[in-house]
């Protein structure tokens, strides 16, 4: 036996001693049959079909190791709901079979919260609510269920995150972005930097559903579906800043099952809107994120509700202008007191009731609160961890690149020049060359690659407008690897560059600078592979076209050395100081250990050591390596995990680019997929006249080619000039999407 204490109702607290037992309560609608002992019965998907328009949930039970339960009033036809993997959940099941509940008792007819109940009860560990007309093409895959821990962008902005304005579609969604705004109370952060880092866990993970047939429908905005960027990470925001959980299906882990509630008979809207300011509140004693997963891994055909985001008066008989902000409870729950959770809850549904229709019975929505609270101390869901995130390794990151496609693909005047500034005032451009180069970078042709450029030191942040103007011809996502980001941040603001996308890669130095590309990585970016060079590489990127996606590709500027050979007079520079020879040896002890233990808590990372180290001998031979230039390489998305594995170990050892990026390249490719990427690396008094080694074809690079200087010397301006800018434009068409 145990004793809780409940405020029940009114703002005066009148305690009561709930005394409760807890059985095994788990049971089943008679008509339903056991379900195999091969079938999980962990994760649960609920549906609310009552208002009879729901008929067909066969897009639901195709999900693999996934049960359905659809809330109806009476049995109906509903297609594909067939036992014991799909069972409709009737009113008179309820009543007579689920009367222990404190809900039920307060119910007027079929909910979701009894759904949601029923599941729970019976062992549920992860809840799906969603809509009947939900589409994924799997679940599982959509909310990375099986992934964990998993990377991605944590809020580092303002009080409110809105997603709508986060992927540039706040034209579309005015009324919801408004309404999300409302809820900030701060505005002196900037909305779009963000921290790259590791999730260990994310319990409250919510769709954000946006498709072209549903949602863009309802507006006359040219915002084309196209035009939308699908991340495939998540966005996470964490405690203090506000997250509306209301834009789509979600999905809830055992210990956010408080947060399900939603009060009955109130519109959607007015549900939802409660549901978000009573989880903000609570979040600050478990700091619990929530994890928005972007269009398209969702698609929906046909809901409001997805397309609805705290709006403010939907349902209600009189419009309000009070901002949802003034709903946010000033006093807060120090400790997990499911007293303070009932008085929190309170508070807010007396202060929405300008958001309620007339009839609502406020004091009935009271009673439900309390009793979903009662409901979950029974079924041992009360309680929430406290979340420490993000965890590990954070990078500061200016994420812009939803705006910036979105804005380059209708360049105003001001914009345009302001993009062409730089080459302008050094070579003119000509008016009539400016119309089909603004059609360049509105629709640039390398969709499939991210390009990553690394910017080493402050002093060359002066050549980012002849960077910028090159590669915004041909890629459609660039992004700036910065040793400082408050001192890029406030270059790109004084030059009026605000759309550009960068991260703090390289504030450890450039002997790290690999890490440039395992954190653009951990975006999970819609493209086929990463494209990583330096600022003062000069592309060629017409030829990049033919060059396979799938594989690595490198510059062939390779030596080869035994680890453990002693080398007293060296032609590398780097090998016999901290981050050479000693850095690689720990790295590769630390494989061999882990590849060779049989008691390994990650068995992830010791396939990828035994693997890694079995591509290493078969490249070079065992205990040997490579060192060499690494200031342009190519990764394909499909070894971004192991790269990230790669990456995270090396740079733990403080291995240094030289002989970290050529041994991973030969770590991770197997003998007959070695790639080297066509281009000139020059060397000394070479270096001053790189112009003059320029090859058209098939060369992709030249490296160095420094933009500052050279663009002084009058020859070095003519080859800009007048054959590398002609070229650029000419080549334009025979780049392949």
């Amino acid at each position: 036996m145990k004793a809780l204490i409940y405020i029940t109702t009114g703002m005066v607290a009148n305690l009561v001693i709930l005394f409760y037992y807890m059985p095994d309560i788990r049971v089943k609608p008679k008509e339903v049959e056991a379900v195999s002992t091969s079938i999980s019965n962990d994760w649960w998907i609920i549906v609310d079909a009552v208002n009879g328009q729901c008929t067909d949930v066969s897009a639901l039970t195709k999900q693999v190791n996934w049960r359905t339960v659809v809330v109806v009033d009476k049995y109906q036809p509903v297609l594909d709901c067939k036992s014991p993997m799909c069972l409709q959940l009737t009113w008179d099941y309820v009543r007579t079979e689920m009367s222990h509940f404190s809900t039920t008792g307060l119910l007027d007819g079929p909910s979701k919260l009894s759904g949601f109940l029923y599941a729970i009860q019976n062992g549920a560990t992860i809840l799906f609510d969603a809509d009947c007309d939900t589409r994924l093409d799997n679940i599982t895959d959509s909310f990375h269920l099986l992934n964990d821990p998993q990377s991605g962008l944590w809020y580092n902005g303002r009080n409110s995150f809105n997603p709508f304005r986060h992927w540039g579609l706040e034209d579309v969604f005015s009324l919801e972005s408004k309404q999300s705004n409302n809820l900030s109370t701060s505005s002196h952060q900037d909305i779009h930097d963000f921290i790259v880092t590791d999730f260990k866990s994310l319990p409250i993970r919510q769709g954000v559903i946006v498709s072209e047939k549903t949602c863009f429908q309802r507006s006359k905005s040219n915002t084309g579906h196209k035009h939308l960027f699908s991340q495939k990470a998540p966005i996470v925001s964490g405690f203090p800043s506000f997250a509306p959980l209301s834009t789509g299906p979600a999905i809830f882990y055992k210990e956010a099952f408080l947060f399900l509630f939603i009060p009955p008979s109130v519109s959607s809207e007015s549900g939802q809107l409660f549901r978000s300011l009573w989880m903000h509140a609570l979040r600050s004693i478990c700091n619990l994120p929530i994890a928005y997963y972007p269009e398209p891994l969702l698609q929906q055909s046909g809901s409001q509700f997805q397309c609805a985001i705290l709006n403010d008066n939907n349902g209600g008989a009189s419009a309000t202008n009070d901002p949802v902000s003034e709903c946010m409870p000033m006093q807060t729950c120090s400790t997990a007191d499911v007293a303070c959770y009932f008085m929190i809850a309170q508070q807010i549904l007396h202060c929405m009731i300008p958001f309620f229709a007339s009839f609502t019975n406020i004091n009935k929505l009271v009673a439900y609160t309390e009793a979903w609270v009662r409901d979950m101390v029974f079924l041992r869901c009360h309680r929430t961890h406290v979340y420490n995130v993000p965890s590990g390794i954070f990078n500061k990151i200016h994420y812009q690149i939803p705006h910036q496609v979105k804005k380059f693909t209708n360049l105003s005047q001001k914009e345009t020049e302001n993009v062409f500034r730089s080459v302008n005032s050094l070579c003119g451009i000509k008016q009539d060359q400016k119309p089909k180069l603004v059609r360049a970078m509105s629709s640039p042709q390398v969709t499939d690659v991210a390009l990553i450029v690394v910017m080493n030191y402050k002093q060359v942040f002066q050549s980012l407008g002849f960077t910028e103007f090159v590669h915004r011809l041909y890629f459609k996502y660039i992004i700036y690897c910065v040793p400082s980001f408050s001192g890029f941040k406030s270059y790109t603001e004084k030059e009026d560059m605000t759309h550009i996308t960068y991260i703090d890669g390289v504030a450890d130095g450039w002997e790290f600078f690999y890490r440039c590309t395992e954190i653009v990585m951990k975006l999970r970016m819609p493209v086929q592979g990463y494209l990583q060079i330096g600022d003062d590489v000069l592309l060629s990127p017409w030829n990049l076209a033919s060059l396979p996606r799938d594989v690595m590709w490198v510059n062939n500027q390779r030596g080869k050395v035994h680890l453990h050979k002693i080398q007293t007079s060296f032609a590398w520079e780097h090998w016999n100081k901290e981050y050479g020879q000693r850095a690689i040896v720990n790295v590769f002890h630390e494989m061999k250990a882990v590849a060779n233990s049989s008691s390994v808590k990650k068995p992830r990372v010791a396939d990828f050591s035994r693997a890694f180290l079995k591509n290493v001998a078969e490249n070079l031979g065992a205990d040997y390596v490579m060192y060499g230039n690494t200031d342009i390489f190519y990764v394909p998305d499909r070894l971004s995990r192991e790269f990230i594995v790669a990456a995270e170990l090396f740079f733990r050892h403080r291995c240094m680019t030289e002989i970290a990026l050529p041994v991973i390249h030969v770590g991770l490719t197997k003998p007959d997929q070695i790639v080297y990427i066509p281009g000139v690396v020059l060397w000394g008094s070479n270096r001053s006249v790189s112009w003059r080694y320029f090859r058209n074809d098939p060369s992709a690079f030249i490296h160095p080619f420094k933009w500052l200087s050279l663009s002084k010397k009058k020859e070095g301006r003519s080859f800009l000039c007048n054959k590398y800018l002609h070229l650029l434009e000419t080549n334009l068409d025979l780049v392949n999407k």
